[in-house]
């Protein structure tokens, strides 16, 4: 089935043709064969059964090429979408508070994940800005599994790798802080490994339709653990020997 989109704004990023066009026509394959006014689309329409077209009106609204993301983690991506996003939280009780809304008590969840804190929202209930802790989620959910440092391998004598620390309270002791190459190097790849398939998959799957609904129809991965490779191969079955990307 060809489909006619008719009264848009069209922008085709053609340096030689920066006008806005009217018409997009596209053929039974998918394929773009025409883009233009009205008054030129005669010929192209001609080629192809009037009783096999599917007729759209855009209404004025804009229509763009795809944009291809040309630097990105798919994975991480998905799996940022599904966490509890921290960024608007202003206190500590904020974050605990998002947190345990998005806590479940489902046996096979194993873990809580949360992104985008910021350091100036560690503020206590006296107003009191904080250092981050891992007491705070330590507290938050002390009967809950949760990755301690000890889990990574990492304990308060092993030495900062070249480019980052881990860092440490006053008395030593690991504070559950990891920074720059820490993060990249150890706290990724550890990540990665404890997904569950079910999430991974899932990941892979918000991340895809958050893409298309954003106009991304092409993308390159910059880096990926083995277990997000090993998901990306499960989602081109899924999604019948193809990507929706």
């Amino acid at each position: 089935m060809a489909t006619l989109i008719t009264s848009a704004k069209i922008f085709t990023a053609d340096p030689v043709h920066n006008e806005l066009y009217s018409i997009l026509l596209v053929d039974q394959s998918g394929r773009v064969c025409f883009v233009g006014e009205e008054s030129k689309a005669q010929t192209p329409l001609a080629l192809l059964s009037p009783t096999n077209i599917t007729r759209i009106d855009m209404g004025g609204k804009v229509i763009i090429p795809g944009i291809i993301d040309t630097h990105s983690h798919l994975s991480m991506m998905g799996g940022a979408l599904l966490k509890p996003d921290l960024v608007r939280c202003k206190s500590l009780a904020k974050i605990k508070e998002t947190l345990l809304a998005h806590h479940t008590p489902d046996p096979s969840c194993p873990h809580l994940l949360g992104c985008a804190w910021l350091f100036n929202s560690l503020v206590n209930d006296a107003g009191v800005l904080q250092r981050p802790h891992r007491h705070f989620l330590d507290e938050l959910l002390p009967c809950f599994p949760i990755y301690l440092d000890t889990e990574m391998g990492i304990t308060k004598e092993t030495p900062n790798p070249k480019g980052g620390q881990w860092e440490k309270d006053e008395q030593g002791e690991l504070t559950g802080l990891m920074m720059e190459t820490p993060v990249v190097k150890t706290v990724w790849p550890f990540l990665a490994q404890q997904l569950l398939v079910k999430e991974q998959d899932q990941a892979f799957d918000t991340m895809f339709a958050a893409y298309l609904a954003m106009g991304v129809t092409g993308d390159i991965i910059m880096a990926m653990e083995g277990p997000n490779l090993e998901a990306l191969e499960r989602a081109f079955a899924r999604y019948g020997g193809s990507l929706p990307l």
